[in-house]
């Protein structure tokens, strides 16, 4: 009998030497060290030397197939060397990177699995400035829309503690505000966002270590205005402050509050996504017969308008079993989409699908 479910999986670390200057680990689906029982990738670093502060660095998937591949000049420091490249499932490039010898990054460009170019950054000599060109997907004409954005920096010494980003020739959109710690790491203080009017949309502060993600658990609480400058959320991501969340109208009377970001979901919910996986979903006549079993996982982009786009299998189990799964997602009805201060965005999301037999 088929079986379709959603996972959520745990992991464990898991990490071992082979030889002097060869480390090799297992990562789960969220790059994660782990036990080999639930491992998705294996990550290998092959040190230059036994100092280990320089490295080459691949990943690749259990069938063999690389996902990433680059090296660090000074791994410890994250400071990436040379070309940098992440790969789809087909083989194809998904990302690449170029570094000078000595660390700094020249540029940074991404692609669409059909190899069209959907992102560049081109860095100054500095290492630290640059100017980005993002290219959107116009699905109806399979087109690229060209945006273009510049970033200026402030340093103390060498180090980052201030950035702007903005489109060409428009106002400021974007300023983050840093403190140095110790060791050279740099932790956001706050993040600010502009309206094209040149007036602050909203702003985001922190009080913990975070990474490049800037959403969620790692914000400490968030404000926003209306156009016209006036107060228009208080929002607060600690339990023990959520009860002063706040909504205001632009005369400054209190209404609803709703939260700022919002995440995609299916209507309906997940017993309603749940259904319609397993009424829709067919067991492969092949894989039934091989008695093949297991969890496909497939990526995807949830657009402004809710339709899903630019599906991914980012673990497979049998080329049918996840073609099956990728059919069934592309005739999905809309999705409600991810929100900003009420307005849609776009939004990635995995869903894992497993195929069991009893």
């Amino acid at each position: 009998m088929k079986k379709v479910l959603l996972l959520v999986s745990a992991s464990f670390l898991n990490i071992f030497s082979i030889g002097q200057t060869l480390e090799k680990e297992y990562l789960d689906i969220s790059m994660r060290q782990c036990e080999k029982s639930t491992a998705y990738y294996v990550h290998t670093i092959d040190w230059d030397d036994e100092s280990k502060q320089s490295c080459n660095d691949t990943i690749y998937r259990l069938d063999g197939t690389i996902k990433y591949l680059g090296g660090y000049v000074n791994y410890k420091k994250k400071k990436a060397r040379g070309q940098v490249q992440n790969f789809y499932n087909s083989g194809k490039v998904s990302s690449e990177e170029k570094y000078s010898s000595k660390g700094k990054p020249l540029f940074k460009k991404r692609f669409f699995e059909n190899g069209q170019i959907s992102y560049v950054r081109n860095y100054q000599s500095d290492g630290i400035n640059f100017k980005t060109l993002d290219y959107y997907k116009d699905k109806k004409k399979d087109v690229s829309v060209k945006v273009n954005y510049f970033a200026k920096t402030k340093v103390k010494g060498n180090q980052l503690i201030e950035s702007r980003f903005k489109p060409a020739d428009s106002m400021l959109h974007e300023k983050n505000i840093f403190t140095i710690l110790p060791q050279y790491e740099l932790k956001i203080t706050n993040k600010k966002f502009f309206y094209d009017n040149g007036n602050l949309h909203y702003e985001e502060f922190y009080k913990e270590k975070i990474n490049e993600k800037m959403w969620g658990k790692q914000l400490d609480s968030l404000l926003s205005y209306h156009e016209n400058g006036k107060l228009k959320r208080k929002e607060y991501y600690s339990e023990e402050m959520k009860d002063n969340n706040a909504c205001y109208l632009t005369n400054g009377e209190p209404t609803e509050f709703k939260p700022f970001f919002t995440e995609s979901t299916y209507p309906g919910g997940e017993n309603e996504m749940l259904n319609y996986l397993g009424e829709n979903i067919k067991y492969p006549k092949k894989a039934l017969g091989q008695n093949i079993q297991g969890t496909v996982y497939v990526e995807f982009i949830v657009c402004k308008d809710g339709e899903i786009c630019e599906f991914n299998v980012v673990k497979g189990v049998e080329k049918e079993m996840d073609a099956e799964v990728v059919r069934v997602l592309k005739k999905m009805p809309k999705w409600i989409p991810a929100k900003s201060d009420g307005k849609p965005r776009r939004s990635y999301f995995t869903l894992p699908v497993q195929f069991a037999l009893e």
